[in-house]
């Protein structure tokens, strides 16, 4: 159900012509909040996926 709404938020994002920073930050956002239902012991783990900022991001992305 979790992935249904996380693409249900990047489908409203971009419909609503949203930037990339945008739809970058609410999916993070999306993620993080998912983190906080996890026990202390998940919890690290997970939100270190979403610690990159969208300017490492777009560096990234970009360097391909």
């Amino acid at each position: 159900m979790t992935r249904f709404a996380a693409l249900a938020a990047i489908l409203v994002l971009a419909l609503s012509g949203c930037s990339s920073r945008g739809m970058y930050e609410s999916i993070q956002s999306s993620g993080e909040r998912e983190c906080g239902t996890l026990p202390p012991e998940a919890y690290e783990r997970c939100m270190a996926r979403y610690e990159k900022s969208y300017d490492e991001y777009e560096r990234e992305r970009e360097s391909l």
